[in-house]
This record gives C-alpha cells, sequence and structure tokens, in this order.
C-alpha cells in the first residue's frame, strides 16, 4: 500500500541550503524506502507561512518592541532603571506574538488551508531539517507550531529529522519548544546539533538522536565529486548576518576579514575565488567585497542559481574558508577540507561532529595569519573519510529503522 510523505522544509529563501537539505532528505527517503520496499509518494510543501502573514507577525513584534523601548526609556528619564524587567518584557513580547499568530491563523481561510494542504493526505510528515527552532528573522516556530496542531487533530505522525536547534532566547519560548517537541504524535526526533539541550526539554519517554545534516549525502544525491585544483574557495555572507546574530561584528569589519584573508592568501601564493551559497545579499556583498578590494570581477564565481551550481563551483576548489554552513557540508561530502567562518554556533557544532578544521570566531577576525595556518592544517590533514562514513552509516540506521516502524513494510 502506498504512504503519501508530505516533506515540509524552509520553501522558498534564495539562500540554496534549505532547498539542498530538502533533495537530500528526499533523496535518502527514496533510497532506503526502495531498499525495504516501502511504496512512497513525496509531496513538498513550505512550512513557513506566506510572506504576507510572516510580514504582519513582523511587524507586529516590531511594534511591541518599540512599545516596550518608549516605557523602558520613560522610566530611565525618571531615573528609575527597570533593566531587570528586561526579562519579564522579552518573555511577555513572545506571549503576545505567539497570542497574535494563533489569531491571525484562526481568522484567515487562506492561511488556514495553506497549512490544512500539508496533512491533507499525509500519512506521515516529515520535516527534512535545517535551524528549525530559533527565533531568528523568520519566526520558524509559527509554522512548526501549526503543522504540528494539524498532525495532533488528524492524528498523523511526525517526524523531525536532522533539525537544528539554538538555546531559547527566554523562558516562554521554551515553553512552546517543549509543548511541541513532546507531543504524542511527534513520533521521531534526530538532531544535527544540540543533542543534550532538546534531550533536557524532553520528557522521560522521548529522546533525541544526533545525525548528520541530510546535506552530507549531497556526493550521493547529485553524484559529484572534487576536480584536482589549487583554488582556495572563499564564500562570502552579508556583512549584516553577523550583527544580527549578536555577534557585535560591523560591516566594515566583515570587509576587512575578507580582504585581509585574500591578501594573505597572495602573500603566500594561493590562487583564490570568492563565491556564495545562493542568496542575492550575500551575492551583492560579494560583489562589494571584488570592488571594495580593486580585483577583477573574475574573481567572483558565478552565482548559484540551484544545488547543482553550487555543488559544481565547490568541486573545483581545494578548499574552502566559508561562512555558510551549507557550504561547508557540502565541500566535507566530496572531501574538499574547509575552515568555517562563524556568525552562529551551528557551524562550531559541524566542525566537533566531523572533525574537521578549527572554526574562526569572531575573537579570531583579526588574526589573519593565524586563520590562514588554520586553512593550511586543515588541507594538511584532509577531511577523516572513515569517520565521516561511520556517522553516515549511523545516520541512515537510524533513518532505517524509524521508517520501517512508521510506515511498516
Amino acid at each position: 500500500m502506498r504512504k503519501n510523505v508530505s516533506a515540509v522544509y524552509v520553501k522558498g529563501l534564495t539562500v540554496l541550503g534549505d532547498e539542498i537539505i530538502y533533495e537530500t532528505s528526499t533523496f535518502l527517503l527514496k533510497q532506503i524506502c526502495k531498499e525495504e520496499d516501502i511504496d512512497i509518494d513525496i509531496t513538498p510543501f513550505g512550512f513557513v507561512a506566506p510572506r504576507e502573514y510572516i510580514e504582519s507577525l513582523l511587524s507586529f513584534n516590531k511594534k511591541l518592541k518599540e512599545l516596550w523601548s518608549y516605557v523602558y526609556y520613560k522610566l530611565q528619564y525618571r531615573n528609575i532603571n527597570f533593566r531587570c524587567l528586561d526579562s519579564f518584557a522579552n518573555n511577555l513580547i513572545f506571549l503576545c506574538k505567539f497570542l497574535y499568530w494563533v489569531k491571525l491563523y484562526i481568522d484567515n481561510k487562506a492561511l488556514r488551508d495553506y497549512y490544512d494542504s500539508i496533512t491533507k493526505n499525509a500519512d506521515i510528515v516529515f520535516f527534512s531539517g535545517g535551524g528549525l527552532f530559533q527565533q531568528f528573522y523568520m519566526n520558524m516556530w509559527s509554522g512548526i507550531f501549526t503543522v504540528v496542531q494539524n498532525c495532533k487533530k488528524k492524528n498523523i505522525p511526525v517526524y523531525f529529522n536532522a533539525i537544528g536547534i539554538e538555546k531559547p532566547e527566554n523562558f516562554v519560548e521554551k515553553l512552546l519548544y517543549k509543548y511541541i517537541l513532546n507531543q504524542k504524535i511527534v513520533k521521531v526526533i534526530t538532531v544535527r546539533e544540540n543533542q543534550n539541550l532538546v534531550n533536557s526539554m524532553l520528557n522521560s519517554d522521548k529522546e533525541c538522536i544526533q545525525v548528520v545534516d541530510s546535506a552530507l549525502f549531497a556526493d550521493e544525491c547529485y553524484g559529484v565529486s572534487k576536480n584536482d585544483s589549487e583554488i582556495i574557495g572563499i564564500g562570502a555572507i552579508r556583512a549584516e548576518i553577523f550583527m544580527d546574530n549578536g555577534c557585535g561584528v560591523t560591516k566594515n569589519e566583515v570587509l576587512n576579514l575578507y580582504s585581509n584573508i585574500i591578501k594573505e592568501l597572495d602573500k603566500r601564493g594561493y590562487k583564490w575565488q570568492i563565491f556564495t551559497n545562493g542568496g542575492k545579499k550575500d551575492y551583492r556583498f560579494a560583489q562589494e567585497l571584488v570592488k571594495y578590494m580593486n580585483v577583477s570581477p573574475q574573481k567572483l564565481a558565478k552565482y548559484s542559481e540551484n544545488s547543482i551550481e553550487l555543488m559544481n563551483t565547490i568541486k573545483s576548489y581545494k578548499a574552502i574558508i566559508a561562512a555558510r554552513l551549507h557550504s561547508l557540508i557540502l565541500a566535507t561530502s566530496i572531501n574538499i577540507p574547509s575552515v568555517g567562518i562563524v556568525w552562529a554556533p551551528k557551524s562550531i557544532h559541524f566542525a566537533k561532529y566531523l572533525k574537521l578544521g578549527t572554526p574562526i570566531t569572531p575573537d579570531m577576525f583579526c588574526q589573519t595569519s593565524y586563520i590562514i595556518d588554520e586553512l593550511e592544517k586543515a588541507i594538511e590533514n584532509g577531511v577523516d573519510i572513515c569517520h565521516k562514513q561511520e556517522l553516515k552509516l549511523h545516520t541512515c540506521d537510524v533513518l532505517r529503522k524509524n521508517l520501517i516502524q512508521l510506515l511498516g513494510k
């Protein structure tokens, strides 16, 4: 009997990492189900709400924060220091935002229909992976909560596959995460990072298992292997992302970071090329970097429109220094050494789990010589292929076991 799988992911963003997660995770689904003689039909869905609803939620959030700022500074003006109320205010803001989302969902038939379509014919809802549980810009909790609630109404099992999770910013947000993850219809939780954090939020009858991000199977999914090359790939990212994530690194400091890396590579006689992970904002910054350094536009790789184009760019490098996690994962999948530029902890988790080169955290951004030393160490050591294969086999075994239990043979 054919089983219908609704594969949900962050659909429609220009950064290619989420598309790659979907493509590689469904590649594994199909491969395992074929081997186990399980007949499945996979339908892709985006769980993030259409833009107009997200913009409405973001606008409401902005007004709440502006109101709190107004109140706070009025108190400051009167020499009343209520900084201790910041935590309370942040929790209240998140709670109001959550209630606003619930009302938005109840009041809009088009939004309800959007989420109903995900569960309409599903035998299982499969979250493909990626950094799902995070405040960040997209407020992804809103879509995750809504999908899980709809699954709960229809008793449809939910599979969270190789998800990324960050420590919640406030208590109310943590409660929401706990509520979602501990629902009875959530049958499987596997994570690519922060296993201990997730287990601390789960009831005693649940546990999560650490696996690798599905994109580590990109070599098999896309049939790509590395070229023989002497070029170092430099993965650029929009400069504002460091400030957006509380790293305290200005745009000029990001420009200097990249330009100093390039100068040091020139000094040591390396060939290099700038590339991006997809995303217009990343590419515009890369163009700005080319202009800032007064180098040839040919030093910037062609903009990658899709996963294959990005893979074909990365495979042409000897090694990479990159800020986007999925550039690092794709490189590792085809055994290209890498060093990550850190704007979020997920790059550190990935490097530790895969035994890769030392990630470059913001406190090291001025130590250009050290950065290139670490790159050279990564090149000398190479990718630990045996360790990588063990992790991939473990990931497949976990997925296989759970698919058999949920979908049967």
